[in-house]
């Protein structure tokens, strides 16, 4: 029987020729003491973000663990989100206030008009960007630890899973409702909204892994436990399902 340094060491050899052939999960469902494999890759994660061309970027993109690398992509979908979403509403709150502001002293002239349509594009674009500075660092945090959190429950629990995927959603929803200073109320609906967006997102990783026999989220990594309950087990694939019905009829 291999001892748990074997196993980590095992988990931290990547291939050369895929990414996707990485493998830092252990071979069985017992709960792992020791830290997840993919986080020994983070320091790479600076040299495949800020790649100078397409060479160097895939030559950190092979230092990186699929879990890591999963968490790059889903920061930076998130960091876009948040971009698009914090800049109407940071422009759309300061030309509400603008017009408040300057209610009471409308221009009376075409040229005043002029100057007064030309300020207030320059307020709300201002205030805009910064709204969608603050927006995309945050919501690129929460996608970013979100993937990260479910990696490391998929390291204890020994497999991908949506048990994990709802796990990292509640962790990152009572995460941000303590460091926000939510109410009890708000935390209730915050963790709510963790639990329902996560196990969605658990169920549709599941259904691709169900349907393909593979993950979703870590190319070239094979997938058989679909659905995977605790104490009850997983769903067959759809090629296990086919290679069952071929081995019955032969």
């Amino acid at each position: 029987m291999a001892s748990p340094q074997s196993s980590s060491a095992a988990g931290l050899q990547a291939s050369d020729s895929s990414p996707g052939q990485y493998s830092a999960l252990p071979s069985t469902s017992t709960l792992s003491s020791t830290l997840p494999p993919f986080l020994s890759t983070i320091p790479y994660i600076p040299s495949y973000v800020f790649a100078r061309d397409s060479a160097s970027r895939q030559v950190a993109r092979k230092q990186l663990a699929p879990e890591a690398l999963w968490a790059v992509h889903l920061g930076l979908a998130g960091s876009l989100g948040g971009f698009i979403s914090g800049f109407y509403l940071g422009g759309r709150t300061r030309s509400y206030q603008f017009l408040a502001e300057n209610a009471h002293r409308l221009p009376k002239t075409v040229a005043g008009w002029y100057y007064y349509h030309k300020y207030k594009n320059y307020e709300i674009a201002h205030f805009g960007f910064r709204s969608a500075a603050r927006s995309a660092l945050r919501f690129a945090a929460i996608s970013a630890g979100f993937a990260a959190a479910e990696a490391c429950v998929e390291h204890m629990i020994g497999k991908e899973s949506w048990v994990a995927t709802v796990a990292a959603g509640l962790g990152i929803a009572g995460t941000f409702s303590i460091a926000n200073r939510l109410t009890l109320q708000y935390a209730k609906y915050a963790l709510l909204f963790g639990a329902g967006s996560s196990l969605l997102v658990g169920i549709l990783e599941d259904g691709y892994a169900w349907q393909y026999g593979e993950s979703v989220k870590y190319a070239g990594r094979k997938r058989t436990d679909a659905f995977w309950i605790p104490g009850w087990g997983a769903i067959p694939t759809r090629q296990q399902e086919s290679q069952q019905q071929q081995l019955d009829t032969a």
